[in-house]
């Protein structure tokens, strides 16, 4: 935490203590997150997140070839079963080198500025967290199906 805290030190980051990591998402705009639990946290509130991930080139190459969904985030995973044919993404994802490219804060940015396409994606988002079992004890039961049953 000293590292992250000095990184962002003099910015416009608000670095939020695990204890109040509720209240922040209730009045978030829009956040970047790395794919894992926090993304359906997130979805959860409603709030729109653009998802990066950056893994080795070896882990990256054997997981293409291994897994088979067209996503890394549970929510877009989720939101792609649950849609005949298919979904785009709920939340965009930025991949290896695209991580660090323009795309994830050009995203971001129309996040921020909102509009009634954003208004609608958090209802979605809350929608999916919903469909997926979110604040059940059987949430990552579900999750885990769900994915059994595209991988089968």
């Amino acid at each position: 935490r000293p590292q992250v805290e000095t990184l962002f030190a003099g910015s416009h980051v608000t670095l939020v203590p695990q204890s109040s990591r509720d209240t922040a998402m209730s009045v978030m705009t829009a956040a970047i997150a790395c794919s894992g639990t926090i993304t359906t946290q997130l979805a959860s509130w409603g709030v729109p997140t653009v998802v990066v991930y950056r893994v080795s080139p070896l882990t990256y190459f054997a997981a293409k070839r291994l897994f088979l969904q067209r996503y890394v985030s549970l929510v877009n995973i989720s939101a792609d079963l649950n849609t005949p044919g298919g979904s785009d993404p709920l939340m965009p994802e930025y991949l290896q080198k695209a991580a660090f490219g323009d795309e994830p804060i050009d995203a971001l940015s129309q996040f921020i500025v909102g509009g009634d396409a954003v208004e609608g994606l958090r209802e979605r988002l809350k929608q999916e967290t919903r469909h997926m079992g979110v604040g059940s004890e059987k949430a990552s039961d579900k999750a885990a199906e769900a994915i059994l049953k595209r991988i089968a």
